[in-house]
């Protein structure tokens, strides 16, 4: 599953527990878990599309206004 993501979106997610680099790219964590990774290029990639993690971020889809591309692979 992967989404492009602000930097508004990025402190969003930061607000409910994920971390992002402090490069433009590298891991994603949620809870010190890594989840998934992030570059300019593809975006947010998470590592499984049924995480909880990223099962979260597609609930919160439509609020706060993501676009998701393959939100069922892996």
């Amino acid at each position: 599953m992967e989404l492009w993501v602000s930097k508004e979106h990025e402190k969003e997610l930061k607000q409910i527990g994920f971390s992002f680099p402090d490069k433009k790219s590298g891991d994603v964590f949620y809870n010190n878990e890594v989840v998934g990774y992030i570059d300019n290029f593809t975006g947010l990639r998470f590592d499984k599309h049924d995480s909880k993690s990223a099962e979260l971020v597609k609930s919160l889809e439509s609020e706060l206004k993501l676009c998701i591309w393959n939100p069922n692979n892996d």
